[in-house]
């Protein structure tokens, strides 16, 4: 299941005028995150699509999609929340359509790459590029 809820990115030194500074992260974190890149397994090609979105309010929606044909999609809208814990440490929850709770650890490498780690089998890295 903690598949279901991730993916990771690639890191991108670009920022812009826009960029909200990392020492902050209960901010920069607000928006959209599109998965770019995972440490394990890769990626298939429908879960290129895959984004969260972070809210003020901290609630979530993840766009999860997986398959690995063009038009061979399956598409799940997750809503749920976001909490930050101890240092670097993330608690989501997911609660509709699929009901679970799962603490990640999550660093910046800039203002505009996030990381996140959770443990499945192993320790598995995502990354995602901000929108």
């Amino acid at each position: 299941m903690s598949i279901l809820i991730f993916s990771s990115c690639s890191s991108d030194d670009d920022t812009s005028s826009n960029d909200i500074p990392v020492d902050n992260p209960e901010e920069a974190i607000i928006g959209q995150w599109n998965l770019t890149a995972r440490t394990e397994d890769g990626l298939e090609f429908c879960e290129l699509s895959n984004k969260f979105y972070f809210n003020e309010d901290n609630t979530l929606e993840f766009d999860y999609n997986e398959g690995d044909e063009p038009g061979d999609c399956y598409n799940l809208l997750i809503m749920g929340s976001y909490e930050f814990l101890d240092e670097n440490q993330l608690k989501l929850t997911f609660e509709s359509p699929i009901e679970s709770t799962q603490n990640v650890t999550y660093e910046f490498s800039n203002s505009s790459t996030l990381l996140i780690s959770f443990f499945e089998d192993s320790t598995v890295t995502e990354t995602y590029k901000k929108q």
